[in-house]
């Protein structure tokens, strides 16, 4: 199974999918992660925008984990259709797909429930 758990920054995503992620003790993706490692393997001129890489990384991971068998949970904005039809391909891919993806929007409330959020900060 695959479950995309996708919002805005500071929504508490990344919270829930670690959580759930040892809970059911599925395989945890996160775009940040991703983009991070890039960017730490890229020289400092071309550091600033890692354009679709750390997506395209995902997928690819998220694929072979699905072709192991195992649950996959993706910690990512996914604000976009491009990256939500990617993911549905992904998914569609699966041996024995099917149902096999789950997406879960994370909108949190203006409040301070998992302390300060990003935008409140100076």
């Amino acid at each position: 199974m695959l479950i995309i758990l996708g919002g805005l920054p500071a929504s508490g995503k990344s919270t829930i999918a670690q959580a759930l992620a040892v809970r059911i003790g599925a395989c945890y993706l996160r775009v940040d992660t991703v983009e991070q490692a890039i960017r730490s393997a890229t020289p400092p001129s071309a550091v600033d925008d890692v354009g679709p890489a750390g997506y395209m990384t995902l997928y690819r991971l998220a694929a072979d984990n699905l072709r192991l068998g195992r649950t996959v949970i993706v910690d990512s904005v996914n604000a976009i259709e491009i990256t939500r039809q990617a993911f549905r391909d992904v998914a569609k891919k699966k041996p024995g797909a099917g149902r096999s993806r789950l997406k879960l929007p994370v909108r949190m409330p203006r409040c301070t429930a998992f302390g300060s959020r990003r935008e409140d900060q100076p």
